[in-house]
Parts: C-alpha cells; sequence; structure tokens
C-alpha cells in the first residue's frame, strides 16, 4: 500500500463516518422530516400547503437519488484505496444500499417518519445510476485515449 492510499484512507474514513452519522441523526430528529419544511415554504415563499408538501417530496426524493448516488461513488473511491479493484462498483453500491437501509430502518422506529422499502429503492437506484454513469464516462475517456480520436 503506498502512501498516497494510506493518506487517502486516514482522511476518508472520518468523512465516510460522517456522511453515516449524518443519516442516523436525520432519521432520529423531527427537524428533518418533511413537515418542517413544508412549513418554512409556506411561510417564506407563500406557498399552500398542498403546493408546500408536493416540493418537499420532490426535492426530497430528488436529494436521496443523489445523496446516494454521491455515497456510492464514495465508497468506491473508499474501497479502490484499500486495494480491493476487482467488485469495487458492486462493493460502493452495496455498502449505499446497507446505509439506505439502516436509515430506513431507523426510520421505522421512530413516531414521526416511516420507513420504506420504496426509499430504500430510489436510494438504490442513485448509486447504480451514478455508478452506471461513472463507468461509462470512464469508459468513453479510455476508449479516446486508445483509438487517439478527439471526438
Amino acid at each position: 500500500m503506498t502512501k498516497r492510499n494510506i493518506c487517502g484512507i486516514i482522511l476518508m474514513t472520518p468523512m465516510l463516518a460522517g456522511l453515516v452519522w449524518l443519516v442516523v441523526q436525520t432519521s432520529n430528529h423531527l427537524e428533518w422530516g418533511g413537515g418542517y419544511w413544508e412549513q418554512w415554504l409556506m411561510d417564506h415563499w407563500r406557498m399552500t400547503p398542498a403546493d408546500a408538501q408536493q416540493a418537499v417530496f420532490y426535492i426530497r426524493k430528488i436529494g436521496h437519488f443523489l445523496f446516494y448516488g454521491i455515497l456510492s461513488l464514495l465508497f468506491q473511491l473508499y474501497f479502490r484505496l484499500w486495494g480491493l479493484n476487482r467488485m469495487v462498483p458492486l462493493l460502493g453500491v452495496l455498502a449505499a444500499v446497507a446505509v439506505a437501509a439502516y436509515d430506513e430502518y431507523l426510520q421505522s422506529l421512530t413516531s414521526f417518519r416511516s420507513g420504506q422499502v420504496s426509499d430504500v429503492l430510489l436510494d438504490a437506484s442513485g448509486a447504480i445510476g451514478l455508478t452506471l454513469g461513472m463507468i461509462w464516462i470512464t469508459c468513453k475517456g479510455k476508449r479516446k485515449r486508445v483509438t487517439g480520436s478527439r471526438f
């Protein structure tokens, strides 16, 4: 293992732990629920309750998709630093989905949130989608270098 890998591991370990901690905190605190943000939109943007509820719904779902997609890519980088090159995309997706499942499990234990399998599936689609996008970008870049094509 190189010094660069060791430094990367030292930096990424607390970052990933912090992101997982953030997920746990958002599951256990009422103010992170949709109702708080709906009220905020109604107070500050003068939205109707129905419009605020719909806006929060879409913002939260897009946020879930992107957050778990990025988390998957970060886990992939982390696993690559450890030298696990063969199954890195799969491991990254599985790690992100495990965090998503844990998040939904914690939500099911509270009286003010509900853990839903559909959210885990949405989070998994974000992890898979961003991973496939990164694979496509990487393969496209390698193909250009091999062929020498500019386009």
